[in-house]
Protein backbone atom coordinates (compact mmCIF):
# COMPACT_ATOMS: atom_id res chain seq x y z
CA UNK A 1 0.00 0.00 0.00
CA UNK A 2 1.44 3.70 -0.78
CA UNK A 3 2.36 5.67 1.87
CA UNK A 4 -0.10 8.96 2.43
CA UNK A 5 1.86 12.27 2.69
CA UNK A 6 0.34 15.09 4.81
CA UNK A 7 -1.06 18.28 2.72
CA UNK A 8 2.13 20.03 4.12
CA UNK A 9 5.11 17.75 2.57
CA UNK A 10 3.38 17.60 -0.69
CA UNK A 11 2.86 21.47 -0.36
CA UNK A 12 6.59 21.75 0.47
CA UNK A 13 7.65 19.53 -2.19
CA UNK A 14 5.93 21.17 -4.73
CA UNK A 15 7.67 24.65 -3.73
CA UNK A 16 10.95 23.00 -3.55
CA UNK A 17 10.39 21.81 -6.95
CA UNK A 18 9.12 25.51 -8.39
CA UNK A 19 12.29 26.91 -6.49
CA UNK A 20 14.90 24.11 -8.45
CA UNK A 21 13.04 25.12 -11.41
CA UNK A 22 13.71 29.12 -11.18
CA UNK A 23 17.48 28.15 -12.64
CA UNK A 24 16.87 27.91 -16.16
CA UNK A 25 19.21 24.89 -16.89
CA UNK A 26 17.55 22.59 -14.77
CA UNK A 27 14.61 20.70 -16.42
CA UNK A 28 11.35 18.88 -14.53
CA UNK A 29 12.91 15.97 -14.07
CA UNK A 30 16.31 16.99 -12.26
CA UNK A 31 14.12 19.26 -10.46
CA UNK A 32 11.66 16.64 -8.96
CA UNK A 33 14.76 14.05 -8.48
CA UNK A 34 17.17 16.79 -6.42
CA UNK A 35 13.99 17.41 -4.14
CA UNK A 36 13.39 14.22 -3.40
CA UNK A 37 17.13 13.66 -2.50
CA UNK A 38 16.81 16.39 -0.34
CA UNK A 39 13.20 15.21 1.41
CA UNK A 40 14.84 11.31 1.63
CA UNK A 41 11.69 10.34 -0.47
CA UNK A 42 11.67 8.16 -3.93
CA UNK A 43 10.95 10.76 -6.78
CA UNK A 44 7.34 8.81 -6.91
CA UNK A 45 6.13 10.88 -4.29
CA UNK A 46 7.03 14.04 -5.03
CA UNK A 47 6.16 13.77 -8.94
CA UNK A 48 2.54 12.93 -7.72
CA UNK A 49 3.02 15.82 -5.28
CA UNK A 50 3.80 17.92 -8.61
CA UNK A 51 1.46 16.17 -10.94
CA UNK A 52 1.11 19.73 -12.48
CA UNK A 53 4.05 18.69 -14.67
CA UNK A 54 2.00 18.85 -18.08
CA UNK A 55 -0.40 21.97 -16.48
CA UNK A 56 2.60 23.91 -15.93
CA UNK A 57 3.63 23.09 -19.70
CA UNK A 58 0.41 24.20 -20.79
CA UNK A 59 -0.03 27.25 -18.34
CA UNK A 60 3.27 28.99 -20.02
CA UNK A 61 2.09 28.20 -23.47
CA UNK A 62 -1.08 30.14 -23.03
CA UNK A 63 1.07 32.82 -21.24
CA UNK A 64 3.01 33.23 -24.37
CA UNK A 65 0.36 33.15 -26.37
CA UNK A 66 -1.63 35.75 -24.89
CA UNK A 67 1.35 37.60 -24.84
CA UNK A 68 1.77 37.46 -28.84
CA UNK A 69 -1.84 38.23 -29.28
CA UNK A 70 -1.91 41.33 -27.03
CA UNK A 71 1.13 42.79 -28.51
CA UNK A 72 0.00 42.06 -32.16
CA UNK A 73 -1.53 44.93 -33.86
CA UNK A 74 -5.74 44.34 -34.37
CA UNK A 75 -7.05 44.67 -37.95
CA UNK A 76 -9.56 47.01 -38.41
CA UNK A 77 -13.14 46.39 -39.71
CA UNK A 78 -11.80 46.44 -43.01
CA UNK A 79 -9.48 43.74 -42.62
CA UNK A 80 -6.50 45.92 -43.12
CA UNK A 81 -3.74 46.13 -40.44
CA UNK A 82 -2.84 49.43 -38.82
CA UNK A 83 -0.42 51.39 -41.58
CA UNK A 84 -1.66 49.65 -45.02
Amino acid sequence: MPRQYSSEFRQRAVHLVDTTMEAPEVSGYEAIKSVASKLGVSEEPVRAADDRGGHRQAAVLVAIARERLTAAPRPSRHGLLPGE
